[in-house]
């Protein structure tokens, strides 16, 4: 898969020493290696549209639990997505602007969330459409004015703003379920 030139050159997000895993009860899945990858995916550079602007957190069923990875103010509810999703932007107290794509249309509702709310790390925030099946993250850094994402074009710079979310994402994992291992196997009996 093709990559942006450039993706690199994206500082590190830096939000809450300790956000919470947005998808409590579900081990971390995510490729860190996606940002700035092409979009569709699998493109070369020849049939690219777009990079890839965030981190896919994958393999979620169908009305997963969302919770919010840390203190923050709701932006926007409910905004278009993809295959039917919605995404919710939050500015959190931070100082990051996170894009959340992926939510059942109207899940907020079930958890009397408005824009404008102030919630808390760990609040409930939504649920995963299972037929997009993951929670994309993108993060900004904010200025006080911003209220949506930012599409990377390919052959456009890095969008301002832009931060690569993977060690935002990585901080998460500390907090967020391993699965369970397999028991051992039984010794086989020894021969007499």
């Amino acid at each position: 898969m093709a990559r942006a030139p450039d993706w690199h050159h994206a500082p590190m997000a830096k939000g809450d020493p300790a956000p919470r895993w947005p998808l409590p009860g579900h081990a971390p899945k995510f490729a860190n290696w996606s940002f700035g990858g092409g979009r569709p995916f699998g493109c070369n550079e020849d049939s690219c549209e777009r990079w890839h602007a965030g981190i896919d957190l994958t393999k979620i069923p169908d009305g997963a639990l969302v919770i919010a990875p840390e203190d923050a103010t709701v932006i926007a509810l409910d905004r278009g997505w993809s295959a039917g999703s919605k995404a919710q932007f939050l500015k959190t107290a931070s100082g990051l602007f996170l894009v959340l794509g992926g939510f059942q249309p109207g899940s907020h509702r079930e958890f009397d969330l408005s824009v404008g709310q102030s919630i808390k790390k760990g609040q409930k925030i939504g649920r995963v459409l299972g037929s997009y099946g993951m929670i994309h993250l993108e993060t900004y850094g904010f200025p006080s004015d911003r209220k949506a994402n930012t599409v990377w074009r390919v052959g456009n710079p890095i969008p301002g703003g832009l931060l690569n979310p993977t060690k935002y994402v990585e901080s998460m994992v500390g907090d967020a379920p391993r699965p369970t291992p397999p028991p051992p196997l039984p010794t086989p009996p020894r021969p007499p």
